[in-house]
């Protein structure tokens, strides 16, 4: 623990709202993953790296500090 803040990675998750954020981001990361697979191989390259803002932008407003 640094400066009073729990530390997630002995903490462990602790609520089912918890476990569902992180379900939030890690599945949203996935599937950006997923479509950038699929857009590579049938050869678009415009708009997959877009999809990688979401679970950016979902780990930054759920976890903002």
């Amino acid at each position: 623990m640094i400066g009073g803040l729990p530390d997630r990675t002995t903490d462990g998750i602790r609520s089912k709202q918890e476990f569902f954020r992180l379900f939030g981001i890690v599945g949203s990361a996935l599937a950006a993953l997923i479509v950038t697979a699929y857009c590579l191989t049938i050869g678009v390259f415009i708009i997959f790296p877009h999809l990688f803002y979401i679970p950016i932008v979902l780990a930054a407003y759920l976890y903002p500090t």
